[in-house]
């Protein structure tokens, strides 16, 4: 590999930083080859990354030209076709529907009676199709950024031409910025408290044929979700049995009572204002498209997990037969698991061992090269160019939900530091994933550096009622652990406290 000209196709050009977010191999490969011409077929929806860098356990990093060109093209088509959102929607739940429904057709495949090169096709043939996803993956990130700028400031508009408090303004946010449809990571919870109940209700041992049976069914609809990311292996049985354990032992009927009383109310209220907005067209479309949006935000992330996953028992095959660790697997690309089980190449478990300690990955035009040489992976990124952010004692961003609250910084990088998470602390984060909910759960309050109107955090920050800023871009550079903040979510200003 020649560093030297990798490093003059990156030169003399200006990065972003996207984020800081430790991602495996395997989706790093379905990021970068996804988000590129090479993979981009969903016509309207210009997403053709051409370069991009990142560092295991480091930062993101895109062509600020490219990322900004691509937002713009986007802006233009909301403003310039009303129907936009809503064809960009159905295409992609159409679209991510399309995806599971394949994945859990090649699931039902048993993959101890497939040859090796049957199994690599199945394999590589659902990683394609998630593959083919992604333009939604990323795409509608730049869109949650023109709803939220809009909405905010339509909204404003109306609060102050009726003359109602700021408090109403959150009011009125919260309700018309409530998804159309509960999110995956919500409905395991709920669907898991409705086993708990029928527990209670019936007299029932957690161990009952029929508790199993629930179990069962839970396990294979949700398994996913602890593996966000594919950093982690799916949730089995049992890790459910814990968690449904766990929840018997608190008081889950009062909370389950009290949060479907809230959501009542808030769908109440969701559509008492809808009415009330409705001779206000571009606000009333604007709130319509965000409710279908809150859902999707999370939906397109999630139906790329959800196939995955769906593949698990091929996975564990095709792992066993490279005499590999389950998740090992996801440190070789989907070429390398060919290569590996059809072609000359048998072992690749040094190439493993070092991905793991040190990897850089740099996609340029559809092509992918992995660096694991530290003083390489030091070179290549001395010669990029990209701002690094201004440190201050404050960040602002906005809010996501109100409130005002004092506390102990966590700052959280990766998942290993949720570890550190005590109740009470206020967790600055990048941004979350259903990975996250567990902390969230202990935590007062959420500040994140990226994010939107849409984004898990502030999905997640409404159903649990704690003050939440988002967008603040650097919160995680500027707050480190221990630090005494404040975070103003009436203000959309978090700072230390001397």
């Amino acid at each position: 590999m020649d560093i030297n000209r990798i490093i003059g196709k990156l030169k003399n050009k200006k990065y972003r930083k996207r984020g800081k977010w430790s991602y495996s191999i395997i989706f790093n490969e379905i990021f970068s080859q996804g988000e590129s011409t090479k993979f981009n077929k969903k016509k309207g929806y210009p997403f053709k990354r051409t370069i991009g860098v990142w560092k295991q356990n480091g930062d993101y990093l895109d062509l600020l030209d490219e990322w900004e060109g691509i937002r713009r093209v986007i802006v233009q088509e909301c403003i310039g076709n009303k129907e936009y959102f809503f064809n960009y929607a159905t295409d992609c739940l159409d679209n991510g529907n399309e995806l599971i429904n394949l994945a859990k057709e090649k699931a039902n495949l048993n993959p101890q009676k497939r040859s090796d090169k049957e199994l690599v096709e199945i394999y590589i043939d659902v990683v394609d199709n998630i593959k083919d996803f992604m333009p939604f993956m990323f795409s509608l990130h730049l869109v949650d950024e023109y709803l939220t700028e809009n909405f905010e400031k339509l909204l404003k508009e109306f609060i102050n031409n009726k003359n109602y408090s700021k408090e109403k303004y959150f009011e009125y946010q919260n309700a018309l910025a409530l998804p159309f449809k509960k999110i995956f990571v919500l409905e395991e919870k709920a669907n898991l408290v409705k086993i708990a109940l029928f527990i209670k209700e019936n007299n029932l041992d957690i161990n009952h044929p029929k508790i199993q049976e629930k179990l069962d069914e839970h396990t294979y609809k949700y398994r996913w979700i602890n593996a966000v990311l594919i950093e982690f292996p799916p949730f089995s049985v049992e890790d459910f049995r814990n968690k449904l354990k766990d929840l018997l032992e608190t008081d889950f009927e009062v909370e389950y009572n009290q949060r479907i009383e809230s959501e009542d109310e808030l769908l109440k209220k969701q559509k008492k204002y809808m009415a009330e907005i409705k001779d206000f067209p571009e606000l009333y479309n604007l709130s319509k498209a965000l409710q279908i949006f809150g859902f999707l935000r999370s939906f397109r992330v999630d139906a790329v997990f959800v196939a995955y996953f769906s593949i698990w028992d091929i996975i564990k095959e095709l792992s066993h037969r490279l005499d590999l660790k389950d998740l090992d697997i996801k440190y070789l690309t989907s070429d390398e698991v060919n290569n590996s089980l059809l072609g000359n190449i048998k072992d690749y478990k040094d190439l493993i061992k070092d991905r793991k300690q040190n990897c850089l990955l740099i996609t340029i035009e559809n092509e992918n090269y992995y660096i694991t040489d530290p003083k390489d992976i030091e070179k290549i990124l001395k010669n990029l160019d990209y701002d690094e952010e201004r440190i201050t004692d404050s960040v602002n961003g906005m809010v996501a939900y109100p409130g005002f609250i004092e506390g102990s910084a966590k700052v959280l990088h990766s998942l290993e530091d949720m570890k550190n998470v005590e109740k009470g602390d206020i967790i600055v984060i990048s941004m979350t994933d259903p990975q996250y909910i567990p902390v969230m759960e202990k935590a007062s309050a959420f500040v994140t550096d990226f994010g939107g109107l849409l984004c898990h955090a502030a999905i997640v920050s409404r159903e649990m009622k704690k003050p939440c800023i988002i967008g603040t871009k650097n919160a995680t550079k500027t707050f480190i652990d221990g630090d005494k903040i404040q975070v103003d979510a009436e203000k959309g200003v978090v700072k230390k406290i001397k």
